[in-house]
């Protein structure tokens, strides 16, 4: 009998050694679930903190009473310092290209019209005024 019981003993022992490896098992697969999860997230908010970065910003201020608008390629501001009227509008035209087209994707999208989506489009509309006004005031100086 006592035999039975020391196997007994050993298959329990080994059934719940095993239960106990499944289980390690399953806990590492739900935290790589979660991870799995997470990771698109963590992108995505990196992402609309570096779109929100690029609004917020301080733009620098050239002479000339004009305000200052970077470009990805090349400084608007410095163009304008050298007097190359002609390359700093083709910069703000293409920005300004650049800048509607993100616009338009921002207000095709009413599905999920957050306040940040919101205050996107505002500072875009914003940003897009101000290249407006730059190209303006380049092209009184290209008329002079």
């Amino acid at each position: 009998m006592e035999e039975y019981n020391d196997k007994l003993q050993e298959l329990i022992n080994s059934r719940l050694s095993e239960r106990e490896r499944k289980l390690n098992k399953m806990s590492k697969w739900n935290k790589k679930s979660k991870s799995f999860v997470l990771r698109p997230m963590v992108g995505f908010v990196a992402a609309a903190c570096l779109i929100g970065a690029l609004f917020l910003i301080p733009w620098e201020n050239a002479s000339d009473g004009t305000t200052g608008v970077r470009s990805a390629s090349k400084n608007v501001d410095k163009l304008i310092k050298q007097r190359n009227f002609e390359d700093a509008l083709l910069v703000i035209e293409k920005e300004i290209q650049s800048s509607d087209s993100i616009l338009c994707v921002l207000l095709q999208d009413t599905s999920s019209m957050d306040e940040e989506t919101e205050y996107n489009i505002h500072a875009m509309q914003m940003k897009i005024n101000d290249l407006k006004e730059k190209r303006n005031i380049i092209v009184n100086k290209i008329q002079k």
